[in-house]
């Protein structure tokens, strides 16, 4: 297990845009905790789609915080 990301908590501001809780675990030892802020405004829609195609307009995400920098 080289390293493991996830999101752990979805949190919704209003009906486009969301904070998030990110994790990662790194077989190192690591662990990191951030903070982001997504939206889905301009973002491709693609629910029913059996395989996406990687070249849909992704989700925009910006970090509010990073916990291991305030540490």
């Amino acid at each position: 297990m080289p390293s493991v990301n996830g999101i752990g908590e979805i949190l919704a501001i209003d009906d486009s845009d969301h904070l998030t809780v990110e994790r990662n675990v790194s077989a190192a030892g690591g662990f990191s905790v951030k903070l982001c802020r997504t939206g889905i405004h301009g973002a491709e829609n693609v629910a029913g789609r059996a395989v996406p195609s990687g070249t849909e307009r992704k989700m925009r995400k910006e970090s509010v915080f990073d916990f291991a920098a305030a540490g």
